[in-house]
């Protein structure tokens, strides 16, 4: 994210009042039967890296009907 200059000292004031749980919100969906992290960052629009790290996935690999959190961009979700 960029932040002009002259807005930097009160964005990070107001980002330090915000509690963690507020930084970032998720949704949740459960992975499908031959369906990859891939498939699913696609459809929420989102990068595969970002969900291996989001669920503590190290190799990246997601089973059938595995929980996974989805971070949400804008408030905005992509179809289920």
């Amino acid at each position: 994210m960029l932040v002009p200059i002259d807005y930097a000292d009160a964005f990070e004031s107001a980002l330090q009042t915000l509690a963690p749980e507020d930084r970032v919100r998720y949704t949740h969906t459960r992975s499908g039967k031959r369906e990859t992290l891939a498939m699913i960052a696609k459809r929420y629009g989102t990068s595969a890296t970002v969900l291996a790290k989001v669920n503590d996935l190290p190799g990246g690999r997601v089973t059938a009907g595995e929980s996974l959190k989805i971070p949400e961009i804008s408030g905005a979700c992509g179809t289920r």
